[in-house]
């Protein structure tokens, strides 16, 4: 759960990516950085669309380091896909009434930059994004489209046993993955970048930044505001 503060963001713009344009990796760094090896982005002409999922509010970190502290993992790869994920229902309040729906994000050519994969892990990384409005994993296909590049920074979701303080369960805990593969949420909305446009685009606030993914990394200089 992402910690709550007086801080209010919009709902997030999703990414689209397919075609290739060249960018300078140090893009939005202050003048005298233009001697960074420019670097290849995937991007499209077309407008990204939003990604329909809740607002958030949150305690912003100013930039990925202190991000990564945040998390158990933190990854680049490719997208893949995106599946339907897990139902929560209310066991208590509501007995077998079934509540939000989750998708889940399958990351492909994954490079582990800080943390380790779990032993036996299938080389991809499955990360489930809650509260999603749409639960057909279709609605989300420019939003999050196959083939963008990602940072991730990740911490573990929990594998459907009751939240003590909400009393939310999990109806499919094991939906959205294979049978073994360990499930994350991102650190924080900020937790999740995205390659679109020759742009870096944070989905789950709706930021974005000129450069490339890899400065969204950490020891790089952009983090979604």
């Amino acid at each position: 759960m992402f910690r709550r503060t007086k801080q209010r963001v919009p709902r997030a713009a999703g990414a689209a990516a397919s075609a290739l344009l060249l960018v300078a990796c140090g893009a939005g760094q202050p003048t005298g950085a233009d001697d960074r090896k420019p670097c290849v982005v995937a991007t499209t002409g077309e407008t990204p669309e939003p990604f329909q999922g809740p607002i958030y509010d949150y305690d912003p970190r100013r930039s990925p380091d202190e991000l990564a502290q945040l998390s158990q993992l933190v990854v680049s790869g490719t997208i893949s896909a995106v599946r339907e994920g897990r139902t929560m229902v209310y066991p208590a309040n509501a007995p077998g009434i079934e509540g939000p729906t989750t998708i889940v994000l399958v990351i492909t050519d994954v490079t582990a930059v800080s943390g380790q994969q779990q032993a036996g892990n299938d080389g991809s990384v499955y990360l489930e994004l809650q509260g999603a409005k749409l639960p057909d994993p279709v609605n989300y296909s420019r939003a999050l489209p196959a083939g963008a590049r990602v940072a991730a920074y990740l911490v573990p979701a929990g594998e459907g046993t009751p939240d003590e303080r909400t009393d939310v369960a999990i109806a499919n805990p094991a939906a959205g993955r294979p049978a073994g593969q360990a499930l994350y949420l991102p650190a924080g909305p900020q937790g999740l970048a995205i390659q679109a446009q020759g742009n870096v685009v944070w989905p789950l606030i709706g930021a974005q930044a000129p450069g490339c993914i890899e400065d969204a990394l950490p020891g790089g200089h952009l983090i979604g505001q």
